[in-house]
């Protein structure tokens, strides 16, 4: 579920986020379902030094922010993320 760490970031903070794992009577009762984050492209119209997944927001890239968001759900049992 969890994936090594990007670019210089740790997993860290994802380490902390809540699984059903930790709550087995949450995934009994909640459908499963995956999530797909579409992680690919350069940023071009951006005009950053970088792809905007990879851009700082409030001290984490964005594409943690999603991360964190899908892992912490109950009802998220696999997170994929797709690269260019």
């Amino acid at each position: 579920r969890r994936s090594a760490p990007f670019r210089g970031h740790t997993t860290a903070p994802l380490s902390r986020v809540a699984s059903t794992r930790a709550r087995p009577y949450l995934a009994a009762q909640m459908p499963q379902a995956a999530a797909i984050v579409l992680a690919g492209g350069v940023g071009s119209r951006m005009k950053a030094d970088r792809p905007k997944q990879l851009l700082d927001l409030m001290g984490k890239p964005v594409m943690i922010h999603s991360l964190e968001l899908f892992l912490g759900m109950p009802c998220i049992s696999h997170v994929v993320i797709v690269l260019d």
